[in-house]
Formats: C-alpha cells, sequence, structure tokens
C-alpha cells in the first residue's frame, strides 16, 4: 500500500495548492484535509475495513467535484483506487480488489514491479482477474 500521507500529498501537489485557487479546489482540499486526520488514526490502528472507506469516501469525493477540480486531481486517483485494492486485499476480497485495481489502472496506475512486490497484495496476487489485470501492464 503507498500509505494515506503519500497520496494526500500528492493530492495537494497535482492540485497546484496555492493564493488564489478556486473556491471549488479549496473546498476539496478542506474535505480531503479532514479525511486524511481520520485515515492517520486507521492506518494507525491498522483497521483496513475503515481506512478502505475513507479511501472510497474519497473516491467518492473527487466524483462529486466540477470538471475542473477532478481534472486537477484526476492524476492521484490511481494512488486511491490501488490503496482501495490493498486493504480489500488484506480483508481477504479478492473480488473487490481486482475491481479496485481495475479502477487504478484505469486512472493510471502502471508500477508492476511495485506491485508484485507489495505484501499488502499477496492474498491476490495470483488471483486469475487480478494477474490478468497485471499481464496487461506488462
Amino acid at each position: 500500500m503507498k500509505r494515506w500521507f503519500a497520496t494526500f500529498a500528492l493530492f495537494l501537489s497535482a492540485a497546484g495548492v496555492a493564493v488564489g485557487q478556486s473556491p471549488a479546489m479549496a473546498d476539496f482540499m478542506d474535505r480531503l484535509g479532514v479525511i486524511s486526520q481520520r485515515l492517520t488514526l486507521a492506518d494507525n490502528a491498522e483497521d483496513y475495513a475503515v481506512v478502505e472507506g475513507l479511501y472510497m469516501e474519497m473516491a467518492c469525493l473527487y466524483t462529486m467535484q466540477t470538471p475542473q477540480v477532478r481534472d486537477e486531481v484526476r492524476p492521484m486517483m490511481k494512488d486511491v483506487w490501488y490503496n482501495i485494492a490493498c486493504m480489500r486485499a488484506l480483508q481477504g476480497n479478492a473480488e473487490g480488489a481486482a475491481d479496485a485495481f481495475a479502477n487504478a489502472v484505469s486512472f493510471g496506475w502502471r508500477d508492476y514491479d511495485f506491485t508484485v512486490a507489495d505484501p499488502d497484495l499477496e492474498s491476490v496476487i495470483d488471483d486469475a482477474r487480478f494477474r490478468a489485470l497485471l499481464d496487461g501492464m506488462r
């Protein structure tokens, strides 16, 4: 899993947080900040179901944004979906992990080496659907 703070930092970077950002982006970043605080607690407690839910909250938040905000933060959604895949794998949900990983790939996830070495994905790495998605990344 790419830890939440890396994802959040990438969101901030991708959004170009600066003076004069749009009100829509400012609202998005505020909401994301609240989610990230809760994510810290859940991640520290290794509560995978709660962590998954918070990443899903990020994914839902993304879908509710203006096209401009979505365009600015779209590159980071691959990390959100990748982390959802990891949380689902850690909970033994191979089908859900494959669904989330498919979303990560559709958002641009291409790090084959990182994926096959990620211990969070050990339980699903040989799942036929997951493997097909991996093979498609080569």
